[in-house]
């Protein structure tokens, strides 16, 4: 989990590194909000956040990253969550896979996956994000060689 801030924010001398998930999104919380909000993809992680937010007594908004090409088991995540703990869902517009074809031709996401990346979520999430000072994500150390050394909160 990273909390990301826009810009770089005065923050408080605290050892953010050292702070539990569940501290951490106190604090971000406290310190961000209004303006703090929970980007989702529906994973395992981002699903366990949605969990944490609630389970603390917390409302902020969902930012849904969504590429329109889910498995169904990621739509049918997203609505049981969405119902079970009454998220205000963002969902960012992006191009339909129809219209993405005609302006980039056929199978994008074969050809040049980072531009696709680039349409589906990069895009789209910057826009989405415009209206926060800070977002939590689900980003995972494990995940990657290039995330091994994310800092919990970074900007």
């Amino acid at each position: 989990m990273a909390v990301r801030a826009s810009s770089q924010p005065q923050l408080p001398d605290l050892d953010f590194e050292a702070m539990t998930a569940e501290e951490l999104i106190s604090w971000a919380d406290g310190f961000f909000w209004p303006r703090l909000c929970l980007t989702c993809s529906w994973q395992k992680q981002s699903s366990v956040l949605v969990h944490m937010v609630a389970e603390l007594g917390l409302r902020m908004d969902t930012v849904e990253l969504d590429t329109h090409l889910f498995f169904r088991e990621s739509y049918d995540t997203r609505d049981r969550l969405v119902e079970r703990y009454q998220l205000k869902l963002i969902q960012p517009s992006i191009p339909t896979v129809a219209e993405q074809h005609r302006a980039e031709g056929a199978n994008l996401w074969e050809r040049d996956p980072d531009r696709c990346c680039h349409i589906r979520k990069v895009e789209p999430l910057v826009q989405a994000l415009a209206p926060y000072d800070a977002w939590i994500s689900g980003i995972r150390r494990d995940q990657s060689p290039s995330r091994a050394e994310t800092p919990k909160i970074e900007w």
